[in-house]
């Protein structure tokens, strides 16, 4: 949602969120359980105008070419269609 919105965005290493942010292209990832990276990340974004601006554009960018409802649906549908092929092959 941040990234919707053209924010900055700071998101750990684990899980979906290195699908959906970009290191240093869409947002910063760090270790979720690493105090200190997430506090340095934060001071980062907060003192760099510029690096904020280009994060939040960026993710703006890509949020709207890949994460829409009609891609979602898309990639959906392909993978239904993908486990209907497999099962009939079964």
């Amino acid at each position: 949602e941040a990234g919707a919105c053209g924010i900055a965005v700071i998101a750990g290493n684990t899980g979906g969120t290195t699908e959906a942010v970009c290191d240093n292209e869409t947002g910063l990832i760090v270790d979720g359980d690493n105090p200190e990276q997430i506090a340095q990340a934060i001071n980062r974004i907060l003192g760099d105008t510029a690096l904020r601006r280009r994060l939040g554009e960026q993710g703006r960018k890509r949020v709207c070419a890949k994460f829409t409802w009609e891609k979602s649906v898309d990639r959906i549908r392909t993978a239904i269609q993908k486990v209907a092929r497999n099962a009939r092959t079964d």
